[in-house]
């Protein structure tokens, strides 16, 4: 990951910022943060990603206050290029904070890969299929049309309703 590897960014912050880095440049219709505020942070594309701070086209936005990321476009292509961009860090059994944090909702997200889900929350708030499961998030895409991806966060995740 980063130098983080033995704190609580290790399994909260950093495996977002992964994800981010691997997703500067994208661009799509909304591009749809959730962040630990009431608002919603919508824009185009991630123009950069670094020192804990995801830049967008017209935003900054620290990355310990992201809890998910979605993409929406009408093209199918453009969400699947997206999911196919990602490759998450393996999972590891957490020590310390994120013992507790991450490591048991994590653990049952891995056995529900390819499964269907009614909403994950905070950040993917319709029903869709569990497409990845790596260190600090999973990937949702929504049913049935597939128009939206979402990477949430595992240990930011207060509740998962199943189908």
């Amino acid at each position: 990951m980063t130098v983080f590897d033995d704190n609580l960014c290790d399994c909260c912050v950093c495996p977002m910022q992964c994800v981010l880095k691997e997703l500067v440049g994208v661009s799509a219709l909304q591009i749809l943060i959730i962040p630990n505020t009431i608002d919603e942070i919508v824009f185009q594309q991630i123009i950069n990603v670094e020192d804990l701070l995801l830049f967008s086209t017209d935003q900054v936005i620290p990355i310990n206050n992201i809890f998910s990321i979605r993409f929406l476009d009408n093209n199918i292509s453009v969400i699947d290029n997206i999911e196919s961009k990602i490759k998450l860090k393996p999972t590891k059994n957490s020590k310390g904070e994120c013992r507790c944090i991450e490591n048991s909702t994590t653990n049952l997200l891995q056995t529900m890969i390819g499964k269907d889900v009614s909403r994950i929350i905070p950040g993917f708030n319709l029903p869709g299929t569990i497409i990845d499961v790596g260190r600090g998030i999973v990937v949702a895409r929504g049913n049935p049309d597939r128009r939206v991806l979402s990477f949430v966060s595992t240990c930011r995740i207060s509740n998962i309703i199943l189908n």
